[in-house]
């Protein structure tokens, strides 16, 4: 176990403002605390973490965004040819819809890979996400299930097909 402690800041500045005529220019920073595991296992590694996310517009008629940010990913390598990949994330996105200043997205991932033979693989996903935006009540949750097929051509070049059927659902009255 290796565990660690991160912070990071940030300034978005844009060029225009949106449709609204509020410009989104805003300052963040993030804290995190969290553990690795599994460095030079072969069965299983990854990484968990807690922490806090803050996204504070410059513009005083928006509300700040602010919450827990949640991150991990784990690799499972259940045989020789078979591993899982797992995955969660949250951080703060910008919108330009009016009155908004952006929202707390999660977003949590699975990808199951199978090598058929040594130079094919497949892969089959699936993925939620949900956005909360501050100061307007809209709520927009997606899922993803996707199938994918890769052929290794060389060190250098992969041949690769991908479905994905997407559904995106919102609370908002215009999607009604």
């Amino acid at each position: 176990f290796i565990g660690f402690v991160e912070t990071a800041t940030n300034q978005r500045r844009f060029e225009a403002a949106a449709s609204d005529g509020i410009r989104r220019d805003s300052d963040g920073v993030r804290f995190r605390a969290g553990v690795g595991f599994g460095n030079t296992g072969q069965m299983l590694r990854g990484e968990a973490s807690i922490g806090y996310g803050r996204q504070t517009p410059l513009d005083s008629r928006l509300p700040s965004i602010d919450g827990i940010v949640i991150d991990a990913n784990m690799a499972w390598r259940a045989t020789a040819l078979t591993a899982l990949l797992l995955r969660a994330s949250a951080d703060v996105v910008e919108t330009s819809t009016p009155l908004s200043s952006g929202g707390l997205t999660q977003r949590y991932q699975a990808e199951l890979r199978h090598a058929f033979l040594r130079l094919l693989i497949g892969t089959a996903s699936a993925s939620y996400a949900t956005t909360a935006f501050q100061g307007i009540g809209l709520t927009e949750n997606q899922t993803d299930l996707g199938l994918g097929l890769e052929y290794h051509l060389g060190p250098e070049a992969i041949l690769y097909g991908r479905y994905q059927h997407s559904i995106f659902r919102t609370n908002a009255a215009a999607a009604e």
